[in-house]
This record gives structure tokens, C-alpha cells and sequence, in this order.
């Protein structure tokens, strides 16, 4: 059974968008992403990230 180090160097090598993902959620604090991962024979290849956030006036029950 790897370390938990072990694992950490695999995904970083083998699944970096994973790394990069959790980056822009912890950037993101509040707001939505949306991702998009372009898959060609189970790897990614490409990830696309549309980043938003929403602003609602105060007292406003209503969603924009």
C-alpha cells in the first residue's frame, strides 16, 4: 500500500487537473464553477472552467 506522500506524487504526475482543480476551489470561497473535461481514450486532456458568482441585492429572496 503506497504513503500517503506516495499518493500525493501520483496524482500530481497522473491527474494534475485535479491539483489545479482544487486550487480554484479554494480561490473561489464562494461563487460556482463549472467545468468542462474533454476525455480522449480516459484521460483528460483539456479542462475548461467558467468561474461565477452571483450578487443578490439585500432583502432579496429572488436569485439572479
Amino acid at each position: 500500500m503506497p504513503t500517503a506522500e506516495e499518493f500525493a506524487q501520483y496524482i500530481q504526475l497522473s491527474k494534475p487537473y485535479i491539483v489545479e482543480l482544487e486550487t480554484l476551489v479554494q480561490k473561489a470561497m464562494y461563487g460556482e464553477l463549472d467545468v468542462r473535461l474533454s476525455v480522449r481514450n480516459g484521460i483528460v486532456e483539456k479542462m475548461t472552467i467558467i468561474t461565477s458568482k452571483t450578487w443578490l441585492k439585500k432583502g432579496s429572496e429572488a436569485s439572479l
